[in-house]
């Protein structure tokens, strides 16, 4: 009776911890969205699989062993999953072939009237197989490279591997009972350790990759914001800060030889994705800028547009931009626009008044689909002394408050509203003070890509 108790409290203990890491790699799983992690789950899962089937057949030689032959699943899972994390290939065809192969023979000796060993060896020998054939694998091609956690878990599928070994001679005899029932319990625990420590330990490296290549990323795009500066016949100041690690708003200057260019874009959505596209339109527009710097906004935004069209057909995206493509000429101090985007803001220094100016010359923005040329128009906006040019993305004015849309969104009005106190307010000042509107307005929360420019028509020019 008491060899019974004991029996059924490490059965309860085993099937306990079982369900206990069926449920742990679930939440990993379920909070990282991680593959390998998936593998983890899938593992546990099919050691509770097995279980259920070895509970259920328990009667004869043959139904004995094909309910242990369902351990197959355990073993090859734990090491799919150490292939994985050392980085080697895992022989999925011939390990199938072995099970296969092991099941056969175990019920050809069983036909044959052979005792129970015997019948179960095979199958036992094949169980074993891939923990097997995957450390060998790891000890000749990567043992140096992998970490403390790696060779654990490496060690303990061998451990594995060797109880799966013990079930030929130990199953059928009751006084070893405890003892088979005690290395299950080892090994779960050596699996249940090492497994998830491994796993997490790929999962922080492949983040740390990631995470520096977005860094890399960032950097990349905030140099392509042009610094405030003045210019022969304008101040600029502009600014741009992605909602995540890189955006898809887009900002840029270009100086010809009798012009100067701006760019305003917003690829749909945010992110990396959002920011490969925009560095996409990015050599796109200096490209032709390059090739035809006298063209018309209206030209180069029909050029830009067949050549993203053609480019993000080929990548399978269906995502388009919204554009503001504006030339100064310095000749006759004036800025001619065309695009499709959030309309422009333009403070009359002379009248003090703030203009809204629509953007919708290009019917879907840009890389959307082909327009024909005439479809495509242009405005120019005359510039006295004085006069401040105001070009943001959605982000700007759809910026929510406290983080929430229902409770209102920043809006055209307030940035109309702070422009018509820029007189005599250097750009740099001015841009601080829309800045710290917004961070007071949406508490620091941002949804969107927030990049904006200003332009300022110079007052010393009308001398």
């Amino acid at each position: 009776m008491r060899s019974d108790a004991v029996l059924q409290n490490l059965l309860a203990l085993y099937a306990g911890l079982t369900l206990l890491n069926v449920v742990f790699a679930a939440a990993l799983w379920r909070s990282t969205r991680d593959a390998t992690l998936r593998t983890l789950f899938l593992a546990w899962s099919t050691v509770m699989v097995s279980c259920a089937g070895q509970a259920v057949l328990v009667t004869g030689s043959v139904a004995v062993t094909l309910g242990f032959s369902l351990v197959f699943l355990n073993n090859a899972a734990f090491a799919h999953l150490l292939a994985g994390i050392a980085g080697v290939k895992t022989p999925w065809a011939g390990l199938v072939w072995t099970y296969v192969g092991g099941v056969a023979l175990s019920c050809l000796a069983a036909a044959a009237g052979a005792g129970f060993t015997l019948v179960a060896l095979p199958t036992a020998l094949a169980v074993a197989t891939p923990s097997v054939v995957v450390s060998a694998m790891v000890f000749r091609h990567r043992w140096g490279t992998l970490t403390t956690q790696g060779r654990l878990l490496t060690l303990s599928c061998l451990l594995f591997s060797a109880h799966n070994l013990d079930f030929p001679f130990l199953r059928m005899r009751e006084s070893f009972a405890t003892l088979g029932f005690t290395l299950a319990l080892l090994v779960a625990f050596a699996l249940s350790i090492c497994a998830p420590a491994a796993l997490l330990e790929q999962v922080a490296r492949r983040q740390a990759l990631l995470s520096a290549q977005l860094d890399i990323a960032r950097a990349l795009q905030q140099r392509l914001v042009p610094e405030d500066a003045l210019l022969e016949e304008l101040d600029f100041a502009a600014h741009m800060r992605p909602a995540e690690t890189v955006g898809g708003d887009y900002l840029h200057r270009f100086r010809t030889r009798d012009a100067d260019w701006f760019f305003v874009m917003d690829v749909a959505g945010h992110g990396f994705g959002a920011g490969l596209i925009a560095l996409m339109a990015h050599s796109t527009v200096a490209s032709i800028i390059e090739a035809r710097p006298d063209a018309a906004p209206r030209q180069l935004n029909d050029l830009a547009n067949r050549i993203l069209c053609k480019s993000l057909e080929q990548l399978g995206e269906r995502r388009f931009m919204t554009v503001v493509s504006a030339r100064h000429d310095r000749a006759v101090n004036r800025l001619v626009v065309s695009g499709s985007h959030e309309d422009l803001l333009v403070y009359r220094s002379g009248s003090a008044r703030v203009e809204r100016i629509p953007v919708a010359h290009l019917p879907l923005g840009l890389g959307f689909g082909s327009v024909d040329a005439e479809q495509i128009g242009e405005v120019s906006i005359p510039l006295a002394p004085g006069d401040l040019v105001f070009i943001g993305t959605d982000g700007v004015f759809e910026a929510p408050r406290a983080g929430d849309h229902h409770l209102g969104q920043f809006g055209p009005d307030r940035v109309a509203a702070l422009l018509m106190t820029s007189d005599g307010v250097p750009l740099q000042a001015l841009k601080a003070r829309l800045l710290e509107a917004l961070e007071s307005f949406t508490g620091g929360s941002y949804e969107d890509d927030v990049a904006f420019l200003m332009l300022r028509a110079r007052r010393e020019l009308a001398a």
